[in-house]
């Protein structure tokens, strides 16, 4: 069993947020929940007892309603495929829903997604998020989040010199926040396929010719 740095009360929070901010967040079965991040979307059959704090779009009813909510045809309820997700939408979504300051292990994940990744795309700030989550449940590194974003020489933004969280907490802070949340959450599919290791593309570190390369996404290239 790989090990689990997420102690349960953070993830129970994260996905608690996410699941307030998308009140259909509450899986049953036969329940599809379809990502837009791939052509050929990952389909996720949602099992009866599930109670994941996890993001999808109300299933559209086939048959027209009685005025009770009986469907009129046949007693069962016929389900379309369900709506692609969008990620902008739950990362505004939880943005604006989270007040609160982070713990500490948050701050060190939104501090690496702002400085890592802000100008890159949602997706792409989301999988610097899940590169440094991916590494914290491998024993090849430290326990923690934070133990393992200011691990010796990983982030150049840890030992700069300056504070690790902005001055001005703006609108890239709290999108950091919120993909923070939406992480530690699970509330979106790993992007990466599991890497964790990624660089810019302007550089070509020596240790990418004995990883393999997961994804591109944007300024990024990820690796496993």
């Amino acid at each position: 069993m790989s090990k689990s740095i997420r102690g349960i009360s953070l993830v129970a929070f994260c996905a608690a947020m996410i699941a307030m901010v998308w009140p259909s967040a509450a899986p049953v079965a036969g329940d599809h929940i379809v990502s837009n991040l791939e052509p050929a979307a990952i389909v996720l059959n949602v099992p009866a007892a599930a109670q994941q704090g996890l993001p999808f779009s109300p299933i559209p009813i086939e048959n027209e309603l009685d005025i009770d909510q009986t469907p009129r045809a046949g007693g069962m309820i016929v389900s379309e495929a369900a709506p692609t997700l969008d990620l902008a939408a739950l990362v505004g979504d939880v943005a604006d829903m989270h007040r609160s300051e982070l713990d500490d292990d948050m701050r060190c994940l939104a501090s690496a997604i702002y400085y890592e990744a802000r100008g890159e795309s949602l997706e792409g700030q989301l999988a610097v998020a899940q590169v440094i989550l991916n590494r914290a449940e491998n024993d090849r590194w430290p326990d923690d989040i934070c133990a393992v974003v200011y691990q010796s020489g990983q982030f150049s933004f840890t030992f700069d010199g300056k504070p690790d969280v902005p001055a001005v907490k703006g609108a890239a802070w709290k999108r950091a926040e919120a993909i923070a949340i939406i992480a530690v959450g699970e509330g979106w599919q790993d992007v990466t396929d599991k890497a964790t290791f990624f660089h810019a593309t302007y550089v070509k570190p020596g240790w990418r010719r004995v990883k393999e390369q997961t994804r591109r996404i944007g300024g990024h290239i990820f690796y496993r």
